[in-house]
């Protein structure tokens, strides 16, 4: 039997692997294909595979072999496969046998954990569903029983003597971790990249979360990212395959997307005319971009399109450049001007800046935005849905969900980068050279990041003798809008210099990303998305002073130089590259699904397709991930890491935007904070759910009084006994707690108080109520 893999690789197939897997469907009399979902794991796991030039992976929980079966495909893909269920096992070794790989994998009959024995494997009794097999409590019935034997992968004979291992893919229903730790030492020793198939019911199966899992990993040293609605890849910085090829040696391709970039007339980022791109010529698109170099990466990652729109969406941003330059932009500015014949149909994907366009009912197209400004209300508004007729909301900010899990939705999408292409067009020497954001230099010279006019001589001087190197950065204040191809100036200037820094930006942190893209060394800060995800930890520091030591490590050591360089381009790789792309295919691809299902339904009754919408996520999976979420933002908010407790508070509210509660921990996270604008945003949001809920309506006291300017710690305080009253006084913490509770009665004084003169009977027995159990706790 002929299997269809994905694209146009296909694999030889026994005939039994069908009546054991639901992944095969019949295409054609003697072959069978991949559904959806099996398609993309396996081009997931192939395109792994192909970052290495010999390969070898260990591929736990093969079942029939589906995704190992890419090894079919080239020849110097070598390892070992691990699946216990003796029937399914066979079917592996024989799909092994067919595909000419016996000589290249070795197979095991055996689970992996982290204790050898026996253990009973239950599966259920439609063999047809035996991908499901599980040791521990499974959440389905009925199944049937067989003993397995269980063993450490570190046990295995010949582990250590194991040249590379490269990648370990894991798919074991849940007891995902218990493989990991029963493989530390082998992970260690190899530091190979980890593919693992989460699901948050299967994870429970044997009392585990996905926390569980990435935090396990995080101590290892690993980071991991979303690559799939179910699947996380996590890397190790320090990995040093002799396999692994270099990065960004070949064009990384487009994945077969036709992409066009729409942008209005008054927008001054981008090209300031419309054209298609030229693969032959790709500078030929900087002969009329002046100034911002933002979108230009991203033009030849996607290999897209730009179209220039009149004038058809207002916002203060474009207010501010129209009151300075107008008159330039109405001189210099090619726009559309028929736009009822853009063939946006015509495209796969398309992408607005700023939501400038209505798109069409049922387009074919998959319709997308990014918000220039995350000040705008509009971002804020987005980030809970996008606006009507997108699909997508890409946020740059990377607070957003970091998947496609269903249509329309709000992603996290940084800025995507093309490495390939930029180191090509800036390839000369690099000298000492450090060069400084200039928001830094202005934040270093005036005390804010605003004041852009002169006056840095003597800040860049001292920089100068304290780095004891040449200090560079860009001076312009682009009141010259028509600098044509200024973008190439800007990268030949910064690919001149070995290092690049900003520990400042009231962004994401774009600059850095442009530094890294040209092979430049960069210093960051850990409060900035993007800093975060591509800086090296040396790299992150807090002020000057640790720049300066760390700076001067850095400098004495070509190895570190070399790691630290390494570890940029395999998060540039995986965070701007392959991930963006990955985002649009299966966004792409969801669309086209829905489309051909509204279609057949459309044949059969086309007056209730509506009412027979189904939603991609089942109801119950999204309420148990929303309440996984929000116990993570309780537990980041009693550490103290507000940010992150929002950022949880978020991801749940996209799965459950009917609790109440995740916006009031929102609002008690902002005011923890000190954003109060925000606290009093997300505790309104809160009381338009739940109009009674207690806790919201005496935070929302606090905030409307006139003296809300309060110190840090009395503000501390306040969140703190809201988080209890909360809480229910569960999270008392002694040893914390205990000192502050003088400081808790005065606060509850004062708002007894303060309802005692508004006559608020109701609330004034409440604050009592919590006085009392309060003062009662503390004294056990």
């Amino acid at each position: 039997m002929i299997g269809r893999l994905f694209g146009n690789k296909e694999v030889r197939l026994h005939p039994e692997t069908v009546l054991y897997t639901r992944g095969w469907n019949v295409a054609a009399s003697g072959m069978v294909e991949l559904d959806h979902d099996q398609q993309a794991l396996a081009r997931l796991f192939y395109d792994l595979c192909s970052e290495y030039e010999r390969p070898f992976i260990i591929d736990v929980g093969s079942h029939a072999g589906t995704s190992l079966l890419v090894a079919a495909a080239r020849e110097d893909i070598h390892g070992w496969a691990f699946e216990p269920h003796s029937a399914v096992y066979d079917v592996l070794t024989r799909n092994i046998a067919l595909n000419g790989m016996a000589g290249r994998f070795n197979s095991f009959q055996k689970a992996l954990s982290h204790f050898p024995g026996r253990r009973v494997l239950k599966s259920p009794c439609n063999d047809k569903d035996s991908g499901l097999s599980c040791i521990g409590q499974p959440n389905y019935s009925p199944y049937k029983e067989q003993y397995v034997d269980v063993v450490k992968l570190d046990d295995i004979d010949g582990v250590e003597g194991l040249e590379s291992v490269d990648i370990i893919s894991i798919n074991t229903e849940g007891s995902e971790l218990f493989v990991l730790i029963g493989a530390t030492e082998t992970i260690n020793k190899h530091k190979p990249d980890i593919l693992l198939k989460v699901n948050w019911a299967n994870l429970n199966q044997l009392d585990v979360y996905i926390n569980n899992l990435s935090d396990y990993l995080e101590l290892l040293g690993y980071k991991g990212q979303w690559i799939g609605a179910e699947d996380m890849v996590f890397r190790h910085p320090y990995g040093k395959s002799i396999c692994k090829k270099p990065y960004f040696v070949d064009n990384p391709g487009n994945c077969g997307l036709k992409v066009a970039i729409v942008k209005q007339r008054y927008d001054v980022f981008g090209p300031w005319r419309s054209g298609k791109y030229d693969l032959v010529h790709p500078l030929n698109v900087l002969k009329k971009w002046p100034s911002k170099y933002s979108y230009l990466e991203m033009t030849h990652l996607f290999q897209a399109d730009w179209l220039v729109l009149p004038f058809c969406h207002d916002s203060k941003n474009v207010r501010q450049k129209i009151d300075f330059h107008q008159q330039t932009l109405d001189d210099n500015m090619e726009y559309l001007p028929n736009v009822a014949g853009l063939p946006l149909e015509n495209y796969d994907v398309v992408i607005s800046l700023d939501p400038i366009l209505r798109p069409p009912q049922n387009g074919k197209a998959l319709y997308t935005y990014f918000q220039n400004e995350h000040h705008h209300s509009e971002y804020t508004q987005s980030l809970r849905n996008p606006l009507p007729g997108y699909d997508l909301f890409l946020d740059h900010m990377m607070k957003a969900p970091s998947w496609v899990y269903d249509l329309p939705q709000p992603v996290a999408f940084p800025y995507p980068r093309d490495p390939f292409v930029t180191r090509g067009i800036c390839p000369g020497e690099q000298s000492d050279a450090i060069w400084f954001d200039k928001r830094f230099v202005m934040m270093l010279t005036h005390g804010n990041e605003v004041f852009h006019r002169g006056g840095f001589e003597s800040t860049v001087a001292s920089l100068e003798k304290r780095f004891r190197s040449q200090v560079m950065f860009r001076n312009l204040d682009f009141e010259d809008m028509t600098r044509w191809g200024d973008p190439l100036s800007y990268l030949q200037d910064m690919a001149k210099c070995s290092c690049y820094v900003n520990l400042i930006a009231c962004g994401a942190g774009q600059g850095l990303c442009d530094a890294a893209s040209l092979g430049l060394i960069c210093f960051g800060s850990a409060k900035l998305p993007y800093h975060k995800a591509i800086c090296h930890p040396v790299c992150l520091c807090n002020d000057l002073s640790e720049l300066e030591w760390k700076l001067s490590m850095v400098r004495g050591s070509s190895d570190l130089q070399q790691e630290i360089r390494s570890w940029q381009d395999a998060a540039l790789s995986d965070v701007m590259v392959t991930q963006p792309l990955r985002i649009l295919q299966a966004a792409v691809d969801m669309k086209r699904r829905r489309a051909s299902s509204v279609s057949a339904r459309h044949v059969q009754s086309s007056s209730i397709i509506t009412e027979l919408a189904v939603e991609e996520l089942p109801q119950e999976v999204a309420r148990i991930n929303a309440i996984k979420l929000k116990h993570r933002a309780e537990a980041e908010y009693e550490k103290g890491n507000y940010d992150d407790a929002i950022h949880s508070c978020r991801q749940a509210l996209w799965f459950d935007k009917s609790d109440h509660e995740l916006f009031y921990l929102m609002a008690l996270a902002c005011y923890a904070g000190k954003d109060f604008k925000s606290a009093l945003s997300n505790v309104a949001e809160c009381l338009e759910i739940n109009d009674q809920f207690r806790p919201a309506i005496t935070l929302q006291a606090i905030l409307l009084r006139e003296d809300l300017v309060e110190d840090a710690d009395y503000t501390q305080c306040r969140a703190r006994i809201m988080y209890l009253i909360y809480n229910r006084f569960d999270g008392y913490d002694k040893e914390l707690d205990s000192k502050r509770i003088e400081q808790y009665n005065k606060i509850l004084d004062e708002l007894l108080q303060n309802y005692i003169s508004n006559g608020d009977a109701t609330n004034q027995l409440l604050i009592e109520h919590h006085k009392l159990r309060l003062n009662r706790i503390a004294a056990q």
